[in-house]
């Protein structure tokens, strides 16, 4: 489950925020806390200095949205103790433990299931004065939602700190044993029960249909980053679904631009970046992927040689997915190039191989279909048709230049 409040700069935050602007430092916003409100629903205001009943604390795995002034987030996978617990207050602490923000949650009981996840986030939607005294403090080491067979630290300066700074755009990954009774089909279960959250449902290690939007052929073992691929039925009918990670083709996959039938474009591929590939990782090649800036692909360099092209998700069912996300986001990887949209040209040799298949398939439909019913001028209407469709890609400008037939009436 997603949870997002709304929540109050207490009468301490503002004050040490005010100090800190005024010395030329910054406060540190590190955690955040959880508290079961001493077992009854809580006021906010301002001159809270504390949880009332606080249960577990955590540092912070995001930071605030784009739409915030100030704000974080955590996973939160349960401990033992606070299976079922109930839910009524967050808090986000600064490095020395003063809290900063407070919020009220409508009394909510934590998952019983020890294999399921939650995940908090508190925003600030009004202005904070002297922001720029703030910062928001992302340690990966936190609880990741669904997946916990892996943590991911940062490291890059010499006092081994997470804080995002400008020397810690390396990644070391730390596989961790926790073992427990979690079949794949439980963990397949419980991962498309929390889809909502994260909008994608593309585990590593998963097989998906997908098409080849590249404008280069891909045959079996080449890999691609999930910007270039496209949700896709066996047909070739794609839907517009964000990709993330890094997929490796298990087939062949014509190219979107030479492509005369949307089936050749569209193969298996599974997704293949495990957290491990990044240990000791660069990173290249930034890019926006869409106007909304969801999603990121870049060009990951990895330590045991060898360039593999990754996208980054904010809604990555992958905890290694959305860190990268959100260090890209912060610039911590490197410049991030805008989003250039496909021009009218682009968007036609895209569209149109994909437009004219799907009427030549109408068409010897409907043909087949009126000579059955024994309508003779009509079938070979369709099949008139279906002939004017099949010599476009005959044409000169094709397909970037389209006079398109008119199918029968």
């Amino acid at each position: 489950m997603a949870n997002e409040l709304a929540g109050v700069l207490t009468d301490l935050g503002a004050a040490l925020i005010e100090q800190a602007y005024q010395a030329g430092e910054v406060v540190q916003i590190t955690a955040m806390g959880l508290g079961d409100g001493g077992g009854a629903d809580v006021v906010v205001s301002p001159d809270v200095t504390a949880l009332i009943g606080e249960f577990h604390q955590q540092l912070l795995d995001g930071g605030p949205d784009e739409e915030s002034a100030l704000g974080g987030s955590i996973n939160y996978v349960p401990l033992p103790e606070d299976l079922g617990k109930w839910l009524r207050e967050f808090g986000l602490y600064d490095a020395a433990g003063n809290l900063i923000v407070y919020a009220a949650h409508p009394a909510s009981q934590l998952p019983t299931n020890p294999n399921m996840a939650a995940q908090f986030i508190i925003s600030i939607m009004v202005p904070v004065m002297n922001i720029e005294a703030v910062e928001i403090v992302i340690n990966p080491e936190g609880t990741a939602a669904i997946d916990h067979t892996h943590t991911l630290t940062l490291s890059g300066d010499a006092t081994g700190s997470a804080v995002l700074g400008p020397n810690s755009a390396t990644l070391v990954v730390t596989v961790v044993d926790n073992s427990h009774a979690h079949t794949a089909a439980q963990g397949n279960a419980d991962m498309l029960a929390e889809a909502p959250v994260y909008a994608n449902a593309f585990p590593v290690g998963a097989y998906a249909l997908l098409r080849n939007t590249s404008t280069t052929q891909r045959v079996a073992g080449k890999p691609l980053s999930g910007a270039e691929l496209m949700g896709a039925a066996a047909d070739g009918q794609t839907y517009s679904v964000t990709v993330p990670g890094t997929w490796r083709c298990q087939g062949f996959s014509e190219s979107v631009t030479n492509a005369d039938s949307l089936a050749h474009s569209t193969t298996l591929f599974i997704r293949i970046d495990t957290p491990a590939a990044f240990d000791g990782a660069s990173f290249s090649g930034l890019a926006w992927t869409n106007e909304e800036k969801t999603s990121i692909d870049m060009q990951v360099h990895l330590a045991s040689g060898g360039v593999m092209p990754f996208t980054a998700s904010k809604c990555d069912v992958e905890a290694h997915g959305r860190w990268l996300f959100a260090l890209g986001r912060a610039n911590e990887l490197g410049l991030i190039t805008e989003y250039v949209p496909p021009t009218p040209l682009e968007v036609a040799a895209r569209d149109n191989p994909k437009a004219r298949q799907r009427e030549l398939l109408r068409a010897t439909t409907q043909a087949q279909h009126w000579d059955m019913m024994g309508d003779a001028p009509q079938a070979d209407a369709y099949r008139r048709y279906y002939q004017a469709l099949y010599v476009l890609e005959s044409e000169p400008d094709w397909p970037l230049s389209v006079a398109w037939p008119q199918p029968p009436a």
